[in-house]
């Protein structure tokens, strides 16, 4: 045990000296949106804007309709409206703090319910204190995250394994795959082969599920990661389970 351990700090750290090579890539950007159940996102019409200190509206007569896959650029020298628009939207769905809504709304301006927003507010000077501040929201239910490993990890393992992962996997609810020891294939070419990726580490991935009752999330992980493959994949199969942290079961 005392060799294997040595041989996986060396091995670590040998994957640490390499981050230190002064190797510049450019990656894809990839924003992948989540599904929402309804093809209306955001709609408005004859929608105006005005801040209280303002007789003059920054938006005006404003009609739009935005549907579930577009992509809208907002366009527009400062003050003509952009991030008033988006506030706007925030505002509606109930996401903008009470002391930014200093501003009157005329016309209608309807926001899809429950529909998640992520935004940066581009002024981040009313932003103070840790994160022992702020008040987080808990999710009830339950997670269940086995990991993959590479075959041989903690000690030598190899690297350059493809990683395949079934369709189905689109449609499992509650299901999201954490990549952690992999990145995408550039063998090819020196080109990104789409979103093919072959594993780099010793803990490649964790799939992970959420459920209302942990029987559900349990079976449900384990369901997603027989969905993925790669050689010399290996993973603990009783994660969660009473016992597990003594049990050492592969």
């Amino acid at each position: 045990r005392v060799k294997s351990f040595e041989t996986r700090i060396m091995h670590e750290i040998e994957e640490k000296e390499g981050l230190l090579n002064e190797i510049e890539e450019i990656t894809d950007l990839k924003i992948v949106p989540l599904k929402y159940h309804k093809d209306r996102l955001i709609a408005c019409r004859d929608f105006s804007l005005k801040y209280k200190d303002s007789k003059i509206p920054v938006i005006k007569d404003l009609t739009l309709e935005l549907m579930q896959g577009e992509r809208v650029f907002l366009d527009g020298k400062n003050g003509c409206g952009k991030s008033s628009f988006i506030k706007a939207v925030l505002a509606q769905s109930g996401r903008l703090p009470a002391c930014e809504r200093n501003f009157e709304m005329a016309g209608n301006l309807e926001v899809a319910s429950e529909l998640k927003i992520s935004y940066i507010n581009q002024d981040t000077s009313y932003l103070s204190g840790t994160l022992k501040d702020f008040n987080f929201q808990w999710k009830k239910g339950y997670a269940v995250a086995p990991v993959a490993v590479s075959g041989g990890y903690p000690a030598e393992y190899k690297k350059g394994m493809k990683i395949s992962v079934d369709s189905v996997v689109r449609e499992m609810s509650g299901c999201k795959i954490f990549i952690a020891g992999a990145i995408e294939d550039r063998r090819a070419n020196g080109m990104y082969q789409g979103s093919s990726l072959i594993t780099n580490g010793g803990r490649v991935l964790a799939a992970c599920a959420v459920a209302d009752t942990f029987n559900s999330a349990w079976e449900n992980a384990y369901s997603l990661l027989k969905c993925i493959k790669f050689d010399g994949m290996f993973y603990r199969k009783d994660i969660g389970l009473p016992g597990a942290a003594e049990s050492g079961k592969l």
